[in-house]
This record gives structure tokens, C-alpha cells and sequence, in this order.
């Protein structure tokens, strides 16, 4: 109920945002485990036709989608694929990030969006706790 609650009190663009993003989570995640992150993020790369303006501020969408993101159990990086391509549809250009550290049990990996110098949906300070590869991942980019 209090989801409901919530739900209601978003404005309109917050509200499309939302189901967008609760429809794309799954779909995003089982396209990943199929087809590889390059192929997925080439194919939810936002041309400039596809670009419209909204108002949902970059950080707030980045928080709509990792709240909608607890019945999917979705991971950081379909949280960030999602975010991304919301972020593109709005016309917003963001990065994803891919960082790593070590840990007991070997190398731990995290994915963010970053755009403008911001880290859109996560902890600002998430680069010092993972060590950001040198380049934003890119659509059909190689990591060997």
C-alpha cells in the first residue's frame, strides 16, 4: 500500500519513468544473460530521433529505477543499463562505468551511470570504494 502511495505522488513524468523502468528491468536482465552486455547496450542506445526532453532530473530517475528495481532483484549493472537508456531517452548523455576491487574472495565488479560529472544512480563517492575503468563503457565496445 504504501508503494501505491508513493506511486501516486509522483508527478506524470516520474510515473512513466517508473513503469518503464519496473518493464525494462527483467527484460534487460535476461537480454544480458542471452546476448552479452555489448550487444544489449548497442541495441538500448538512444539516437538523437529517439531524444525528448523531460523534466525528471537525471539523479532522481536514477532513484525511481533503483527503487523499482527490489521485486526484479536486479543487479547493479541491469540497474544501470535501464537507468541509461532512460537517461538517453530524456536527452541526456550518460556514461556507464564499470569499477573493480579486491576482496576475500577475489576481484568484485560494480556498474554506475555517470553523466556530467555526476554519478546518477548511486552513492557520489562510489569510485573511490571501485576503481573506475580508465573509459566509459561504450555500445559494441571490447574489453580484451
Amino acid at each position: 500500500m504504501r508503494n501505491l502511495l508513493a506511486f501516486r505522488g509522483l508527478d506524470r513524468e516520474e510515473r512513466k519513468a517508473t513503469l518503464q523502468a519496473f518493464l525494462m528491468l527483467p527484460v534487460v536482465a535476461g537480454a544480458v544473460k542471452l546476448r552479452g552486455l555489448q550487444r544489449v547496450q548497442a541495441r538500448l542506445a538512444v539516437g538523437p530521433e529517439s531524444r525528448r526532453s523531460s523534466h525528471v532530473e537525471p539523479v532522481r530517475l536514477g532513484h525511481l529505477v533503483n527503487r523499482v528495481a527490489a521485486p526484479w532483484r536486479a543487479n547493479c549493472l541491469t540497474r544501470s543499463l535501464v537507468t541509461w537508456w532512460l537517461l538517453g531517452r530524456a536527452g541526456v548523455v550518460g556514461d556507464l562505468r564499470i569499477g573493480v576491487r579486491q576482496s576475500d574472495q577475489g576481484l568484485d565488479f560494480h556498474a554506475w551511470i555517470e553523466a556530467d560529472g555526476l554519478v546518477i544512480n548511486d552513492r557520489s563517492d562510489i569510485a573511490d570504494e571501485f576503481t573506475p575503468f580508465a573509459h566509459p563503457i561504450a555500445p559494441g565496445q571490447r574489453f580484451v
